[in-house]
């Protein structure tokens, strides 16, 4: 994104330097610990005003919902606070009981061009599974809004486990963390590398980019000679 862009959305680099989130915070839980919360209805007195509590202490968790998942730990990300946040207003009022974990959690650094990743790193993959993994790239200079753009500069790659399933998704480049939502969902619903090919994504797009990647990995296949000679085959009686 370029500098005039941010400006106007009230961006501050020096502010959100770091990946994904905004200025440090440390954690202030004391007035929460002493009971100072705001909440002063006990258990009982919550049952029986089910509905109300539902409609009145959601505003409250949503005042403090980045407080609520700050005290977790961790990364200190907006998006990962916000996301622990809604686990704690669903077990409160619900009961339910989500997974909490960080794995598919996103990362982005906003710079220029941007950086965005989930999942596991390629050294991290390695260490983990050694050769047990695949590594899909494309390039941004083959994708043709990117060139209509003039944004050429960078990259999306891929690891997997040999039968697709994605490990994580690293993208370099222009509007990098908008492309990787695709990645989150595929990560989250555990759709495997080949099944983004029949995705139909609108052209001329950069999203482009996400399904030509997956497209490679279906390249390995295709190089078998006993492939290539039943294709050899269908274009001689075809």
């Amino acid at each position: 994104m370029r500098p005039d862009a941010l400006a106007r959305v009230g961006y501050r680099p020096r502010e959100r330097c770091h990946a994904g989130g905004s200025k440090r915070r440390s954690r202030n839980v004391a007035k929460r610990e002493s009971g100072q919360a705001g909440s002063r209805l006990g258990d009982a007195q919550a049952r029986r005003r089910a509905p109300e509590f539902a409609r009145d202490r959601l505003g409250y968790f949503a005042r403090y919902n980045r407080e609520l998942g700050d005290v977790v730990g961790g990364p200190q990300f907006t998006h990962l606070a916000n996301y622990h946040a809604g686990i704690v207003i669903r077990n409160a009022l619900f009961r339910l009981k989500p997974d909490a974990s960080a794995a598919n959690i996103p990362r982005v650094v906003y710079t220029d061009p941007e950086l965005a990743q989930i999942g596991m790193t390629e050294a991290e993959a390695r260490k983990r599974y050694r050769r047990r993994i695949r590594i899909y790239r494309w390039p941004y200079a083959d994708n043709d809004r990117a060139q209509c753009e003039r944004e050429t500069e960078g990259f999306i790659k891929v690891i997997t486990r040999p039968d697709g399933t994605i490990l994580g998704c690293t993208i370099v480049g222009a509007e990098a963390g908008e492309l990787i939502q695709l990645w989150v969902v595929a990560m989250a619903k555990d759709i495997k590398l080949g099944d983004i090919t029949s995705f139909v994504l609108p052209y001329p797009t950069l999203s482009e980019l996400s399904k030509r990647v997956a497209y490679t990995y279906y390249l390995p296949t295709l190089t078998r000679g006993w492939l290539r000679s039943i294709i050899g085959l269908l274009r001689r009686f075809g």
